[in-house]
C-alpha cells in the first residue's frame, strides 16, 4: 500500500457495501467512520459531519463491538482511525483503535458471516506466447490490492521486456483470506492443482507486502516445494519483534525469547533464519527488493544484513511501485529463476 494512501477510497467503500448486504440489518448498532487526527484522545472533536461514509452506515451486531477494544497492530499498518458505535437508543460510544478501520470492519463482518467463503481469483499469463516455460511465478498482492495490480503496474511488462524464462500466475489473496487464515488453504486448494499435473519444474513466490508475508507462510508451511521467493517491500513483522532481533545484535545472532506461544511474527523470522543459512539447498533462494524509505526498512535491513547480498536490491523510494518497479528490473537483470 502505497505511502499516504488515503484512509478510504471508492474501492474500498464499494467492497464494504456489497459486503453488508448479505448481513441481517436488524441488530441495532450503527457503525460511524470518523477521520483521525494525531491526538486520538480528543475523540470529542469528531462530529457528525467528519464521517467519511457521507451518511451511509454499516450495521453490525451489538454482542461484537467489543471486538474494537482489542487494541492489537494487525500487519503493521498505522494507526488511522477512530470508531463511533452508535445504538438505537441513540447513546453513542467512540472507541479508539490501533489498526486501519478497513481491518477492524473486515474482521468483525468475517466473526458475522458476512464474508462470502470464495475460491481464490486466478489469471495466468503465458508472457512468452511461443512456449510454456519450466518455470512459474505465483503473484501475492499487497494490503489494499488486487491480483490486476502486477499489470498495471508494469512488473508484468518488466518480465516480458527482460525475456524472463518464466510463466506468471496472479492470485487475488486479499486481506480476508489473512483475516480467516484460509490464505494456505485456498492456495493448497485452487492454485496448486493446476500447476502439480508436470507442466512447471519449479514454482517461486513473489510478494509485494503483506503478499511478501503471505509468500513467507506459503512457503514455511510447504517445506521443499517452493524454490524462490521474492520479496517486494515485505511486512516482516511490528516494532516489538524487530526491536528484538535487532537487540540481539541481528538475526543470525538472535535466538526467540518464546518459542511455545502462537506468534506468526517470531515464527517467520525464526523460518527466515532458517533459509539464510541453510547451505544444503532445501530452503527456498530468498531475494529481498526494498526502496531506501521503505516504512519497514528497519526490517528489511535486519533480513538484507543476514543475506547474500547479491540477493538484496536497493531503490530509491518508499513503500511504493515505483521503488518495487526499479528494484525488480534490476533483479531480473541478473538472475534468470534457475
Amino acid at each position: 500500500m502505497p505511502d499516504r494512501a488515503p484512509l478510504f477510497n471508492h474501492k474500498m467503500f464499494i467492497a464494504l457495501t456489497n459486503i453488508t448486504k448479505s448481513c441481517n440489518h436488524s441488530h441495532g448498532i450503527q457503525v460511524n467512520i470518523t477521520p483521525c487526527n494525531s491526538d486520538k484522545s480528543r475523540i470529542d472533536s469528531h462530529t457528525e459531519k467528519d464521517n467519511v461514509f457521507s451518511g451511509n452506515r454499516i450495521i453490525i451486531l451489538d454482542k461484537y463491538s467489543n471486538i474494537f477494544r482489542e487494541e492489537k497492530p494487525l500487519m503493521g499498518l498505522p494507526n488511522q482511525g477512530i470508531i463511533g458505535l452508535k445504538s438505537t437508543s441513540g447513546k453513542s460510544i467512540f472507541v479508539s483503535i490501533t489498526v486501519p478501520i478497513t481491518v477492524v470492519l473486515a474482521s468483525v463482518l468475517f466473526l458475522l458471516g458476512c464474508y462470502p467463503h470464495t475460491t481464490l481469483p486466478i489469471k495466468e499469463y503465458m508472457l512468452d506466447s511461443t512456449k510454456r516455460q519450466k518455470t512459474l511465478v505465483i503473484f501475492l498482492p499487497g494490503y489494499g490490492g488486487s491480483m490486476d495490480d502486477f499489470k498495471r503496474e508494469g512488473i508484468l511488462d518488466i518480465v516480458r521486456v527482460h525475456q524472463a524464462p518464466i510463466d506468471v500466475m496472479t492470485v487475488d489473496a486479499d486481506l480476508r483470506f489473512y483475516i480467516d487464515r484460509t490464505l494456505l488453504t485456498r492456495i493448497d486448494e485452487d492454485v496448486m492443482p493446476r500447476i502439480q499435473t508436470g507442466r512447471y519444474n519449479m514454482v517461486w513466490l513473489l510478494g509485494n507486502s503483506m503478499g511478501g508475508l503471505g509468500s513467507l507462510l506459503y512457503s514455511q508451511a510447504h517445506p521443499g516445494l517452493i524454490k524462490g521467493i521474492i520479496l517486494l517491500g515485505p511486512f516482516l513483522g511490528d516494532e516489538p519483534i524487530i526491536k528484538e532481533i535487532d537487540g540481539s545484535g541481528g538475526l543470525l545472532q538472535w535466538s526467540p525469547k518464546d518459542t511455545m506461544s502462537d506468534n506468526y511474527q517470531r515464527d517467520v523470522w525464526m523460518y527466515l533464519k532458517r533459509c539464510v543459512q541453510d547451505i544444503s539447498g532445501n530452503s527456498p533462494r530468498l531475494f529481498l527488493l526494498a526502496g531506501r524509505d521503505d516504512r519497514f526498512h528497519a526490517a528489511h535491513q535486519l533480513l538484507a544484513s543476514a543475506m547474500d547480498s547479491t540477493h538484496v536490491f536497493w531503490a530509491d523510494g518508499g513503500h511504493d511501485w515505483d521503488a518495487w518497479r526499479s528494484s525488480f528490473s534490476a533483479f531480473t537483470c541478473q538472475f534468470t529463476f534457475d
